[in-house]
């Protein structure tokens, strides 16, 4: 689980829900294979984490819109979002291509993720269209942590940290493109 806000108070409030789950800080100190729920408790490596699920929940459909679905895609996962995506267009392209499949509510999130866990074959096709759009497309994540997302060898997204941040003056000088660039959608993460 990657929640949005990483604050103590949050993620003991859903370290309380799942009992069996360890953090992704004390990994190092415990035997993860006595833990069926691993929490992050940091930003910046979701990204990369997205190579080891088998499927991917993304946040935000039942809010303002979803959030990033290319790192997932890039690894080959199927995608499971809420409703609002209709203003992504990478989104609405996967769930097209039945690579993410937009979901309302509980029962059909269990349906979904039922029958990608039942169904080598479905599970398979939705990997395989997720992974040749962003081949497609031209999808790439860059740098030894994936800190950095292309579309047609366009840095489109890159997560920094607060560090390099500081020494730069515009994000055209951090992404290293023009960024009045109107068609062009921009992701930049500063961290701690």
């Amino acid at each position: 689980i990657a929640p949005h806000l990483v604050d103590k108070n949050h993620i003991t409030s859903i370290k309380n829900l799942f009992p069996d789950s360890v953090l992704y800080s004390e990994v190092e100190t415990n035997d993860l294979s006595k833990y069926s729920v691993l929490i992050i408790d940091c930003i910046g490596i979701l990204s990369s984490l997205y190579k080891y699920c088998d499927i991917a929940y993304i946040g935000g459909g039942f809010g303002a819109g979803i959030h990033n679905t290319l790192e997932a895609a890039t690894f080959g996962k199927p995608i499971c979002f809420g409703k609002r995506y209709n203003h992504f267009q990478e989104a609405v392209d996967l769930v097209e291509r039945e690579a993410a499949f937009a979901i309302s509510n509980s029962e059909e999130l269990s349906t979904i993720l039922n029958r990608l866990c039942d169904d080598d074959v479905f599970y398979n096709n939705a990997a395989k269209a997720s992974v040749e759009y962003t081949n497609e497309k031209e999808i790439r994540l860059l740098g030894s942590n994936s800190n950095a997302i292309t579309v047609e060898g366009k840095i489109i997204a890159k997560t920094i940290s607060a560090q390099e941040f500081k020494g730069q003056n515009t994000i055209k000088d951090i992404l290293g493109f023009d960024t009045n660039n109107k068609q062009q959608r921009i992701f930049l993460v500063v961290l701690n």
